[in-house]
């Protein structure tokens, strides 16, 4: 067992991390649990990949420029790792993530675009839909975007992808959508995060909802009777945390789509009433063609 770290685990990768306030600036416990980890692995003969071993510092106070040795190896202290697929900063901006998976559409639209000759619509919106969004959309919980810069910049992969559709270049945005029978990726995004928020209302996941979310004290007449409370918030990264930012999407739906018996109705009656959640889109979609 750690002395003073966590550890999570999943498939062939582990994570072990400590909280240190400002004031604490030892960080002896870390490297000592590093060491307890790899004296676990050399009794059970298991090898620990040591030049994959990333030090990543979430937070702004700075910490001692420690030596940190596991396997053999010392850390690389990065300022950006990919865990699970997603990009993750020290600053958990996701502006990096959002960059990452942009640049990996885009080179995917250019293979669809060499791949196959056809431009008949249907077929174009068909590869989109199973080769490129899923980039765009991967974990979108976890890293949804905050800034303009970023929203936009993920939703230009979809925007461009439309335009170059026989027949739609000189539409709007939302008229190639509307065409296309698409939605934009920002309210994708948008209904994603509701979804997950009923998932775990109902224990669907493995994901407590005491601990992010508490029901409002006090319910007006408009909204729903499931109402939420968000959490208090003093940065911007912390406001638009999933557990912050999903709450005034929750509380903007009407009682019919909260109340679903199930995952399925939900989804339908949410489709139904999406409109009250076009209200916060920030990107383009709504903006500019």
């Amino acid at each position: 067992a750690l002395s003073s770290c966590q550890i999570k685990l999943y498939a062939d990768d582990a994570k072990v991390f400590d909280f240190k306030k400002k004031s604490e600036v030892s960080v002896a416990g870390l490297q000592r649990d590093l060491t307890s980890l790899q004296l676990w692995c050399n009794e059970w003969q298991m090898s620990i990949n040591g030049g994959k071993c990333s030090l990543l510092q979430i937070g702004w106070n700075p910490i001692p420029n420690t030596r940190y040795v596991l396997g053999g190896t010392d850390a690389t202290r990065e300022a950006c790792v990919k865990d699970l697929g997603v990009q993750i900063s020290g600053r958990l901006t996701f502006a990096e993530h959002c960059s990452y998976v942009v640049s990996n559409a885009s080179r995917r639209v250019g293979l669809v675009y060499r791949a196959f000759s056809s431009r008949d619509a249907q077929f174009m919106i068909g590869m989109f839909v199973t080769y490129v969004r899923p980039l765009l959309e991967y974990n979108t919980e976890v890293w949804s975007p905050v800034y303009l810069r970023d929203i936009d910049k993920v939703e230009s992969i979809q925007r461009s992808f439309t335009k170059r559709i026989k027949g739609l270049f000189n539409k709007t945005y939302l008229e190639r959508l509307e065409y296309c029978s698409l939605e934009s990726l920002e309210l994708r995004r948008i209904k994603t995060d509701v979804m997950l928020v009923y998932k775990m209302m109902h224990k669907m996941v493995d994901l407590s909802f005491d601990d992010y979310f508490k029901y409002a004290p006090v319910v007006g007449t408009r909204g729903n009777s499931l109402k939420l409370y968000p959490s208090l918030a003093t940065k911007v990264v912390t406001f638009n945390y999933f557990g912050n930012r999903v709450v005034n999407y929750w509380n903007a739906l009407p009682e019919v789509v909260v109340t679903a018996p199930s995952l399925a109705v939900f989804k339908k009656k949410l489709l139904e009433h999406q409109n009250c959640l076009l209200v916060f889109l920030k990107g383009r979609a709504l903006r500019n063609p």
